[in-house]
C-alpha cells in the first residue's frame, strides 16, 4: 500500500451535519450529528495518479484507522476508486421512500461497525424498539456510570423482569410503578436531560405492563423494533420486514452482520447491505399487502403503548436516597416488604458504585 495511513487528513473532503427529513432538529435524539467524508481516489483532478487500488485488507486496515480517531458523534463516510468497497450513492432503487429507508439503514450499519472498533465497554440491555433504545440512550449520554447502571436496573428488575416468581399481577404492575419513582429520582439530578430520559423510561414502563406471565412465573414482552430514528411510522426497519416476510432470508442476513462485526470487515458490512437492499426492493414489489399489513399491526401497536396507563403509585420524597426510600417503604400496600426493602438497597448500592465490588 503506497498511502500511510497516518497521513489521511489531506483525503478529507469536508464535514456536514446530519439531517434526517422528519427530524430536522433532532428530536429523537439521533446517535450521529455529524458526517465525515473522505475520498481516496487513484488519480488527482488533474489525472495524474496518486496512490494504487487498495486491497480488501488494506481498505479495512484504512478505514478502521480512520474510524478510531473519531467520537461517538460522527459518522464517517468512504469513497473513491482506490477502495475496495461499494459506493452506495452509487446504488439507487429510484423510489425516494426507499432511499431514505436505505439511507438510514446504513447509518445503523455504519453505526453498529464503529461501535464495534472500540475498546470493550460495559454492556447494557439493548431495548428492541430502535426508537426508543436511542431516546434512552441520549437521555443517560453524559451521565456517570453510576446512573447509568442505576437506570438499567430499573429496567432489569422493575419494568422487564424475566421471571417473576409467585408475584401477583397487581405486585408486578406496581413494580412498574416503583420503577418510575425511582427514575424519577434519578431525573432530578439530570438537568435539561432529565425529561428526555423520563419520556422514554416512561415508554419502556408501558412495554412492560402490556407483559403476559405464564403459570411458571416467566413474562414475555411484545416490543416491535419498528423505524429507525427520525423516520414515520411507515418505514419499518428492513429486518422487522424481513424477519416476518422471509425467515431464511433474515438468518442469512444475521449471519452477515455478525460475521462483518466479528471480522471487523466494513467490506463485508456493505456486502450485507446490498444484500438487503436487493430484498427490499423484491419485497417492496412482490410482497406489498404483507408489508402494509405490518406497517398497520405497527400503528396500531404503538397506539396501544402510548394509551397503556403507568399509574403513580407513590409520593416520595426525592430529596436524598434514605428519605426516598422511607417514602416508598410507608406507601407500599402490595410489593412484598423483604423483597422491596432488597430491591431499594440494590437500587442504592449501585447508585453508590457499591456494586463494582462485588
Amino acid at each position: 500500500m503506497n498511502i500511510n495511513i497516518n497521513n489521511y487528513q489531506s483525503f478529507c473532503v469536508g464535514t456536514a451535519p446530519i439531517n434526517w427529513r422528519g427530524d430536522p432538529e433532532n428530536k429523537l435524539g439521533f446517535r450521529k450529528d455529524t458526517i465525515v467524508k473522505y475520498e481516496f481516489n487513484t488519480r488527482d483532478k488533474k489525472g495524474n495518479k496518486v496512490m494504487d487500488k487498495l486491497t480488501r485488507e488494506e481498505t479495512n486496515d484504512l478505514v478502521n484507522s480512520i474510524i478510531r480517531q473519531y467520537g461517538d458523534n460522527v459518522i464517517v463516510q468512504f469513497s473513491g476508486d482506490a477502495l475496495d468497497i461499494m459506493d452506495v450513492n452509487k446504488y439507487k432503487s429510484g423510489d425516494a421512500e426507499l432511499d431514505e429507508m436505505f439511507a438510514r439503514e446504513l447509518e445503523e450499519r455504519n453505526a453498529r461497525f464503529q461501535e464495534a472498533l472500540k475498546p470493550a465497554q460495559k454492556l447494557h440491555r439493548i431495548i428492541p424498539n430502535i426508537q426508543t433504545d436511542a431516546k434512552l440512550r441520549e437521555g443517560l449520554k453524559g451521565m456517570s456510570e453510576e446512573v447509568v447502571d442505576a437506570a438499567y436496573s430499573i429496567i432489569d428488575n422493575d419494568f422487564l423482569p424475566h421471571n417473576i416468581g409467585d408475584m401477583t399481577e397487581e405486585e408486578r404492575q406496581n413494580l412498574i410503578a416503583l420503577g418510575m419513582e425511582k427514575a424519577r429520582y434519578l431525573a432530578k439530578d439530570m438537568g435539561s436531560q432529565g425529561a428526555k430520559f423520563l419520556e422514554a423510561m416512561e415508554t419502556i414502563a408501558q412495554y412492560g405492563m402490556n407483559g403476559e406471565t405464564d403459570e411458571h412465573g416467566r413474562v414475555t414482552y411484545d416490543i416491535k423494533q419498528g423505524p429507525m430514528v427520525g423516520a414515520p411510522d411507515g418505514h419499518l426497519c428492513i429486518s422487522e420486514l424481513m424477519k416476518r416476510i422471509d425467515p431464511e432470508a433474515y438468518a442469512r442476513h444475521n449471519a452477515m452482520i455478525t460475521e462483518a462485526l466479528k471480522k471487523n470487515d466494513m467490506s463485508l458490512i456493505m456486502k450485507e447491505f446490498r444484500f438487503s437492499m436487493d430484498w427490499t426492493q423484491w419485497a417492496y414489489k412482490e410482497k406489498k399487502d404483507e408489508i402494509n399489513e405490518i406497517k398497520d399491526e405497527y400503528i396500531s401497536w404503538k397506539k396501544n403503548m402510548q394509551e397503556t396507563e403507568v399509574k403513580k403509585m407513590y409520593d416520595s420524597n426525592l430529596k436524598d436516597m434514605g428519605s426516598f426510600t422511607e417514602s416508598i417503604i410507608m406507601q407500599n400496600k402490595t410489593i412484598n416488604e423483604s423483597y422491596l426493602i432488597k430491591n431499594l438497597k440494590e437500587f442504592g448500592e449501585i447508585l453508590q458504585g457499591k456494586d463494582k465490588k462485588k
